[in-house]
């Protein structure tokens, strides 16, 4: 999200004077937390895959069907990676609940997932965004469907994560 307004920032240059100058900044970028924070989880995936040998080939891949987060490739074979990250804040789960079957599960007790997001509307969209990444790629190769599940402590700046390989949607 972008401001439209101007910001307006003063420096005072020291000399004998204070002259005053002011600087005014367009488009400054605020960053919405939750956005933040599945950049982070993004990235900690990334890292860990490129530590495990793989090349990444695209990152946040977009089109009017959907969003991929990554793209990688391993020898023959190209992996879409959808990455869901939880923050945990001095062990909780910064999310208190989460909805099911009308009730209501205590994230802070340990049952929440993230990969619990991945509904089976959301990976139609994804699917299809495979299908336009493989046609406008003229990929004809093996590929697969992965879900990354992270957990960000944001106090001790550590993140876990854990795979969910070769998802297959009837």
């Amino acid at each position: 999200m972008f401001f439209n307004k101007w910001l307006k920032i003063r420096l005072f240059k020291k000399d004998k004077f204070h002259v005053k100058q002011s600087i005014f900044l367009k488009n400054v970028k605020k960053e919405a937390k939750h956005l933040r924070i599945g950049r982070i989880g993004e990235r900690a995936v990334a890292n860990h895959l490129k530590r495990k040998g793989f090349t990444e080939l695209e990152s946040n891949f977009r089109t009017k069907t959907g969003e991929i987060d990554l793209i990688f490739r391993k020898e023959e074979k190209v992996y879409f990676v959808e990455v869901k990250t939880v923050s945990v804040e001095s062990g909780r789960a910064s999310v208190s609940y989460e909805t099911e079957g009308g009730g209501y599960r205590d994230v802070s007790r340990g049952i929440y997932r993230p990969e619990d997001n991945v509904h089976h509307d959301k990976l139609r969209k994804i699917l299809n965004t495979i299908q336009v990444w493989i046609s406008l790629n003229k990929y004809e190769g093996l590929w697969q469907l992965d879900i990354a599940s992270v957990y960000l402590d944001l106090k001790d700046k550590r993140a876990q994560v854990r795979f969910i390989e070769n998802i297959i949607v009837e």
